[in-house]
């Protein structure tokens, strides 16, 4: 069992390469992800702007951060 490493109660010869393969299914899972976000936005151009309006309060320290999670609710609850 030298050499070896248990995962999920399987072995696995090279862990190195698992976890290189893991991580790069991750990175793509997180572009598609990205993706969908920037395509979701561009349809929805006015509830872009009242979300970074809204960042931007939060940011400097216009509101809380309990305000910002309401209004955002609300914000997105206009929009879709």
């Amino acid at each position: 069992m030298k050499n070896r490493y248990v995962l999920d109660g399987g072995y696995i010869k090279n862990p190195k390469e698992h976890f290189k393969k893991m991580l790069e299914e991750l990175i793509e899972e997180e572009k598609q992800v990205a993706e969908g976000y920037k395509e979701y936005f561009a349809k929805r151009p006015e509830f872009k702007k009242e979300m970074k309006n809204l960042w931007y309060s939060l940011k400097n320290d216009e509101i809380t951060p309990e305000e910002y999670s309401i209004r955002a609710l609300e914000v997105g609850k206009k929009y879709n």
